[in-house]
């Protein structure tokens, strides 16, 4: 009997099933707005383990069809968001000052195994069964990425404390640069023009930093989950018998299996790519509330004064 596997989305909690762990997902909505509910595909089957102590509040959502080009059909729940609390307090990465850090992860050694199952003999059943392994590849993803997006987020809070930091006392070379560009026109403007060039031009320019700072995590998630995907891949092809497989080697007639695997990267990319939209989200969202009470303090503080004596000196 297959084991299955599930990934739930539930009233803004993620649960991720599977036949040897269940992970929950603590969503950003706690402490935020929630933002437009958008499909994240994901199977959903009973699982065996128990529910954990923290109850789901709402029933299962309703499946929704997900068929590959080659008519096999999964049922997909729908998503209600994908964004993440703030990571448990035992995280191994600390960052002092806001470097820009995430914690360096082990890809060949993931916290959350496949599942070892009997070798199959017959090529065209264990095909079959490649295809219905899909759950089983996400589930094993999604459960390794998630104390890596928690650091990310953590990581994310240190790294706006950096950027403050680093404004309000115009300590590097790049910061003093555009302060004076900016400043080359500033003689004579009043606090009320002041506020406006903090309010629209600083903020900009805090902004592009932060999606920057994104940009290079989004290369880093990328590069897990493509980890992820040749790792299932490796795992289920050693589920075949070994000389079944080297006969079809020889024949040359791996073009089903190549042609299956990379209908199922396609989908399983578009899945995840669509869990970092969410958890993106979130991100930007930390930053819009972050910028304008550091902008306040800064226009209240009259920080341009100090600025001034700092690039003209």
């Amino acid at each position: 009997m297959r084991i299955l596997s599930a990934a739930v989305y539930i009233s803004g909690t993620l649960c991720i099933l599977c036949s040897n762990f269940l992970v929950d997902f603590a969503s950003a909505t706690e402490a935020m707005p929630k933002f437009p509910q958008n499909n994240l595909k994901g199977g959903l089957k009973d699982s065996p383990l128990k529910q954990p102590k923290s109850p789901l509040i709402n029933g299962p959502p309703k499946p929704v069809n997900d068929k590959l080009k080659d008519d096999s059909n999964k049922t997909e729940t729908k998503d209600a968001k994908n964004g993440l609390n703030k990571p448990p307090k035992n995280i191994n990465d600390k960052v002092k000052d806001g470097e820009n850090k995430t914690p360096s992860q082990d890809l060949n050694e993931p916290s959350f195994k496949l599942p070892m199952r009997q070798k199959e003999s017959s090529w065209y059943t264990w095909l079959k069964g490649t295809k219905k392994d899909y759950e089983t590849l996400k589930c094993f993803a999604k459960g390794n990425l998630y104390d890596w997006l928690c650091n990310v987020r953590e990581s994310f809070d240190l790294y706006l404390q950096s950027l403050e930091k680093k404004w309000t006392t115009c300590s590097d070379s790049a910061t003093t640069l555009f302060l004076c560009e900016c400043f080359a026109e500033s003689s004579g403007w009043n606090d009320s023009q002041w506020g406006n060039w903090m309010n629209n031009q600083l903020k900009e320019q805090l902004k592009t930093e932060a999606e920057a700072w994104i940009s290079t995590k989004k290369k880093d998630f990328d590069g897990l989950t493509s980890k992820y995907f040749s790792l299932w891949k490796d795992h289920r092809r050693k589920e075949l018998d070994a000389d079944e497989w080297k006969n079809k080697v020889s024949s040359g007639g791996l073009s089903e299996w190549e042609e299956l695997t990379n209908k199922m990267n396609t989908r399983y990319t578009n899945n995840l790519d669509n869990m970092w939209s969410h958890f993106s989200r979130d991100l930007f969202f930390n930053f819009d509330e972050w910028a304008p009470q550091v902008l306040e303090k800064w226009i209240e503080n009259k920080q341009w004064n100090r600025w001034v004596k700092k690039v003209r000196k």
